[in-house]
């Protein structure tokens, strides 16, 4: 941001999964909503919106992870699942707006918006552990959660003269939280380690066991900005800025078993939580713009106080520290349609309370976390060029991007391993992360009615990884000093081209092929993409559109080797000026069973197969009122 800091609320939902390109084994949808706009005087708009939903889906998947050695990169053991789940979501959403506008030199814009859900998902799941086979067994676990938040916005632009200008924004949220998970194992995933009481658990033997976990989590947060222009001449001015973000966190949580006779054993008292946390920064920040001739400069800078404490375990973290950030904009406009942009920033960038937490949290059924309570801020820097260039009288667009960030003191996950079950932790890492990321395009509509595209772009990540080393730390608290780092590579490549037409009377066609090529880990994924898509209008009254792709998904080794395609129709009729309209639409009819993906985290790759539904037929009436 503009300011020069970084600090994003995070989420404390369940990861409740979510359908993946709109597919899913089963889905069911109802849905309903409703907009207005009203004028109480002519220089003032209020509108809102609602919208209601209900859904219940049905997934399937099966999903192959593979835990990497820290030393080697070579598999080190791999977990096959075979997971259903069904998953219900209510969800409401109304938002209300205003704006004011007396005239040209004062506007007032003003709008909340309020979210609320009740979400269940229940799993049940095959799990075949190697070399680890006594970790293979059949887990079932519940998710359930009813967040809430409500924001407002508030923005305020008032011109004094042609010199003096003034722009004040406010941001409020108020977020609740209340996530419930349980998960009922065949064995103990998380057995006590001796001399290390602090990642213990205290589970007792059982015939199953079944954990759940609590975590009620609130947060108030308040942006406020305040910017003075002065415009020293009529290409040049002067922003002087004013602001503070403050946030106030909550986080309380615990983890409980039951037990085969149904008593509660509440376990130690590290699986609890009670944490405060606040955030304050507040800033002044001091840009000059410029223009000579084809150039455009802004640079800047901002001086921040920052004071950011938790309190827990009755005693108080706090720090406090001042930090000058930099940052610049430049443009040099070649032409009135070609421009080179360059944006460069430095950025302090802080967490929220889940990482400073220090009781232990439940992520999943084999995951437990424990924060770290004296995290410092992490240091970023990111440079962006871009290009741009487009011609009106053949309609060519020519446009590319290169970006390269460097993170320091970037807060990493620093995991021990037995088998599939995890424990991790969080610190500031020594070691600078990189990202270079690039794309470029070409678009050009010739000979009146064809349209040709041709897109590239690829992105290479560098990443510090840590993980504990066990044998060298007997009875240790996972740390960085005691871990193994672990560097890694990703290299994803997208290259896609297609060719269109532009007729009036008779079918357009758009042609297309698309590769994408996933390097994680010396484990190459590849996917080819061919594609058509066809729509036509005909007769004044029907349209007739249809989409097709097929994919073939692989990797290098060819463990994974899937081929499937996609094919979906619509036929809808509507005459001019008509408030009926009348559509019929089928999807997925070639009766694909199901579709692949792959991910990489730091410490494993992961490539799953989930059913998708199967051919169906949608009839749908409409009438505007």
């Amino acid at each position: 941001s503009k300011s020069g800091t970084s600090f994003n609320v995070g989420s404390n939902d369940l990861g409740i999964s979510m359908a993946r390109n709109n597919s899913a084994k089963e889905i069911e949808t109802k849905f309903g909503a409703a907009n207005f706009s009203y004028n109480p005087l002519p220089t003032w708009t209020v509108s809102g919106f609602a919208i209601i939903n209900s859904n219940r889906t049905e997934m399937e998947t099966v999903t192959r992870n593979v835990l990497l050695d820290p030393i080697t990169g070579e598999p080190e053991t791999i977990q096959d699942t075979e997971e259903t789940s069904d998953q219900k979501n209510e969800f409401a959403l109304f938002k209300l707006s205003s704006s004011y506008k007396r005239n040209k030199d004062l506007q007032f814009d003003y709008d909340m918006l309020m979210k609320t859900s009740n979400q269940e998902e229940f799993n049940a799941l095959f799990s075949t552990v190697r070399p680890e086979t006594s970790q293979s067994q059949d887990i079932y676990t519940t998710k359930k959660q009813k967040p809430f938040s409500f924001s407002q916005n508030m923005n305020l632009y008032y011109t004094l003269d042609d010199k003096n200008i003034f722009a004040l924004e406010v941001q409020h949220l108020y977020q609740d939280e209340d996530p419930l998970y349980n998960a009922n194992l065949a064995n103990n995933p998380f057995p006590d380690i001796p001399g290390v009481p602090s990642l213990s658990l205290g589970l007792e033997p059982a015939a199953r066991f079944d954990i759940s976990q609590e975590r009620f989590v609130k947060t108030n947060k308040v942006d406020a900005k305040l910017d003075y222009y002065y415009m020293v001449t009529a290409k040049s001015s002067v922003n002087v800025t004013l602001g503070n973000t403050y946030s106030y966190q909550n986080f309380n949580s615990s983890i409980f078993q039951t037990l085969d006779g149904g008593a509660e054993n509440s376990l130690n008292d590290n699986t609890k939580n009670d944490v405060d946390y606040a955030f304050n920064d507040v800033f002044v920040g001091l840009h000059y713009r410029f223009i000579k001739g084809k150039f455009e400069v802004n640079p800047g800078v901002s001086l921040h106080n920052y004071n950011v404490f938790n309190d827990q375990l009755g005693s108080r973290v706090e720090q406090n520290f001042i930090r000058v950030l930099p940052d610049v904009f430049a443009q040099l406009q070649l032409k009135k349609m070609e421009r080179i942009t360059y944006n460069y920033s430095m950025s302090t960038d802080f967490t929220d309370v889940s990482d400073f937490a220090r009781g232990l949290v439940l992520n999943n059924y084999k995951s437990l976390f424990q924060g770290n309570r004296n995290l410092r801020n992490g240091l970023y820097q990111n440079h962006t060029l871009g290009y741009f260039k487009y011609n009106m009288f053949n309609f060519t667009q020519i446009y590319g991007g290169l970006t390269y960030s460097h993170r320091m003191d970037a807060i990493k996950n620093l995991s021990a391993f037995n088998g599939i079950n995890q424990v991790s932790t969080v610190d500031n890492s020594d070691f600078a992360d990189e990202t270079i990321s690039g794309s470029a395009g070409y678009n050009r509509s010739f000979a009146k009615y064809y349209k040709a595209s041709a897109n590239v772009s690829m992105s290479w990540n560098k990443f510090n990884n840590f993980r504990f080393d066990e044998t060298g730390a007997i009875g240790s608290e996972i740390s960085i000093e005691n871990s193994v780092r672990q560097l890694t590579e990703q290299f994803t490549q997208r290259y896609s081209g297609s060719f269109a037409t532009n007729f009036k009377d008779i079918p357009n066609l758009e042609l297309g092929y698309t590769l994408l090529l996933n390097d994680y880990a010396d484990n190459k994924f590849y996917t080819h993409t061919p594609f058509a898509k066809m729509d036509y209008y005909f007769l004044d009254a029907f349209t007739i559109t249809a989409d097709y792709s097929y994919n073939h998904y692989y990797n290098d080794e060819k463990t994974v080797d899937n081929e499937f395609d996609f094919l979906n129709a619509n036929i809808m009729y509507r005459q001019p000026d008509s408030k009926w309209e009348f559509k019929v639409g089928g999807t997925n009819l070639f009766n694909t069973g199901s579709l692949n993906d792959d991910s990489f985290n730091q410490f494993s790759t992961r490539t799953s197969r989930y059913r998708v539904q199967p051919r169906y037929l949608l009839l749908s009436i409409r009438y505007n009122l």
